[in-house]
């Protein structure tokens, strides 16, 4: 897939060997200077549409929204905004601040595919040995995550991320529903490289899959 820079976003280049820069409108994305200790999250999404329009979306600097990554469904790695920096992917700013979020292409029949798993998974790990995230997975897929960032760490799906007006619900405040058919159990194996046990953990309530399946 071809894409065009349509906004004026970061310059420089990807943080993640073997991404391809192509960076996010600057209205969509929080420059900072985030260093080991203040990334405790990783945040998986799916795009629900295709690379190329989450691209496009991202790129809109009406859209206050954007993923440092997306994972393309041929294992293709896009970055948009820096490490260092904070995109706007959980609908929960105190979850932004705190993680890394990464898009993967997903619409309609088709699923994430075994080689697109892997690349995010070796994303993950390169992230892992980067930041203070936990190599845990909890409560996954719908147990909602603290209130309060600093309280935890590890690797989430977006429906796990608390509603900042109400925590009790996830997905953010929108109430987002993604990774829409992710298989967890597999990425994990991926990732540690053995199969966990189930997670027990629960953070105070259940997600309700009431919201869009947007980035």
């Amino acid at each position: 897939q071809t894409f065009t820079i349509t906004q004026a976003g970061q310059s420089g280049s990807a943080d993640y060997p073997g991404a391809t820069w192509i960076p996010a409108a600057d209205a969509n994305q929080g420059i900072a200077n985030r260093s080991f200790s203040n990334v405790r999250w990783i945040v998986i999404h799916t795009t629900e549409g295709t690379t190329a329009s989450a691209v496009q979306r991202f790129q809109d600097q009406t859209q206050q929204a954007s993923a440092h990554y997306i994972v393309s469904r041929d294992g293709s790695i896009i970055q948009l905004v820096h490490n260092k920096d904070i995109s706007y992917g959980c609908g929960n700013l105190s979850y932004n601040d705190d993680c890394i979020n990464i898009e993967h292409e997903r619409y309609s029949t088709y699923d994430c595919t075994p080689v697109q798993y892997q690349a995010s998974a070796n994303l993950v790990k390169w992230l892992l040995t980067q930041y203070n995230v936990s190599t845990t997975f909890p409560s996954v897929p719908t147990g909602i995550a603290p209130a309060d960032p600093t309280a935890g760490s590890g690797i989430i799906g977006h429906i796990q991320v608390p509603d900042p007006y109400n925590p009790s619900l996830g997905g953010g405040a929108s109430h987002h529903t993604d990774p829409v058919n992710w298989d967890w159990s597999g990425y994990e194996t991926l990732i540690i490289g053995t199969t966990p046990p189930a997670m027990s953990l629960n953070y105070g309530g259940t997600a309700i899959p009431n919201g869009d399946q947007s980035p």
